[in-house]
């Protein structure tokens, strides 16, 4: 979970890699060090997994708009999760092993 919580805080605030070094943020916050290497590591990981679910998005984004010009079908496009839904998934998938 520390890896979530430091990916989570650094790419939804739009923080640079570094921030989780800095003195300060490490005075005032509970969570484990990590260090910018690290991150990168973590976020890399993550790049197919973030391809994968936008093309997904593209592909209901544009089922969305033929329901839209055409009507209503009975088919559900499975929309794509935002990258901290993802990164919550991978979380409990590292937890539970």
């Amino acid at each position: 979970m520390n890896a979530y919580h430091w990916l989570d805080w650094v790419v939804m605030d739009h923080h640079e890699f570094s921030f989780c070094e800095k003195k300060r943020t490490r005075k005032y916050t509970s969570l484990e060090p990590m260090t910018r290497y690290q991150i990168k590591q973590h976020l890399e990981a993550l790049e197919p997994v973030v391809k994968r679910d936008r093309n997904l998005a593209r592909g209901a984004t544009s089922a969305a708009r033929l329901r839209e010009r055409d009507g209503p079908d009975d088919s559900d496009p499975t929309l794509g999760q935002d990258i901290k839904t993802i990164l919550q998934d991978l979380a409990c998938d590292k937890t539970s092993e």
